[in-house]
């Protein structure tokens, strides 16, 4: 150190390059002090555990923010698209209600019963064995894989995605999608999962055991029979719906024309009065008296 300054000469010398620029980063004290240590994530300078521990969570925060802006753009893209194609899925709004309540784990399985309120048990009262997910209830049992082998649509290829009903549902939409009839393959599905369920809940609560072939045979006729009923419905446009109403009204208006005839009689010297209504229609005719 020559004059308050760094000896850059012989920093070079006797440390590399990039130590060297470390060394000369480093700022002279102008009061002469000796070299000590500071915590600089401290107002005092001194470390504490507290001060440690505080740095440590700022650092998580951080690196969580910066993932969360280098992601969020496509998760939410992804996101988006999902909740799209499911809301446009031909089925009813029950089930379609129930596939967003599973891929956000709204379902009251036991095991989320357990977690959030420390009651009863979590293990699958279907096999008896594990706990008891959503994955695991519509898609790991043993119970479920036994339906779903009596289904018309089947989806093998996926089990290494049960872990996250998410990732599943999201990749068995991707696979539907390059089928002919993808959409079909979709609406299926998900009267299946919810046969899957349905045989759950009446295991469960009314210990009814249900056969996976009965239950299959139950998706496949109720996903028929809604299909039959969206094709027969008849498809009008705008503007012929609201001639149709107007038509509707007119008529509705032109059969309730009543005409109510009044008739009043008083006598002089009598404290009696006389009061008579006549109901008749559009056609004169007497309705009531």
């Amino acid at each position: 150190m020559v004059q308050h300054r760094w000896n850059r000469v012989l920093i070079f010398k006797v440390f590399n390059r990039e130590d060297a620029e470390h060394i000369l980063n480093i700022p002279i004290s102008l009061a002469e002090r000796g070299d000590s240590l500071v915590w600089k994530h401290c107002k005092t300078g001194q470390y504490t555990v507290a001060s440690g521990y505080k740095h440590l969570q700022q650092e998580k925060r951080k690196r969580r923010e910066e993932s969360n802006k280098r992601e969020g753009c496509s998760y939410q893209q992804t996101d988006r698209k999902l909740w799209k194609a499911l809301w446009k899925l031909p089925i009813k709004y029950e089930l379609k209600f129930f596939v967003w309540k599973c891929i956000n784990n709204g379902i009251p399985t036991k095991a989320q019963i357990f977690h959030r309120r420390q009651r009863g048990d979590s293990i699958c009262c279907g096999c008896g064995e594990k706990e008891e997910s959503i994955e695991h209830t519509l898609l790991q049992c043993k119970t479920a894989k036994g339906i779903w082998k009596f289904a018309l649509v089947n989806w093998d290829g996926l089990e290494d995605q049960t872990g996250c009903f998410k990732q599943w549902w999201t990749s068995m939409m991707t696979h539907a999608r390059t089928k002919k009839e993808g959409d079909d393959h979709i609406a299926l599905t998900v009267n299946v999962l919810w046969r899957i369920w349905n045989s759950r809940n009446a295991r469960m609560f009314n210990s009814i055991q249900q056969h996976p072939l009965k239950v299959s045979e139950k998706a496949a006729k109720e996903w028929k029979e809604y299909q039959e009923a969206i094709q027969q419905r008849p498809r009008r446009s705008t503007t012929e719906t609201i001639r149709q109403e107007e038509n509707n009204q007119r008529e509705q208006t032109d059969s309730e024309v009543v005409t109510l005839k009044l008739a009043t009689q008083h006598q002089n010297g009598n404290k009696s009065f006389g009061i008579g209504i006549t109901a008749v229609n559009d056609a004169r005719q007497g309705i009531a008296a």
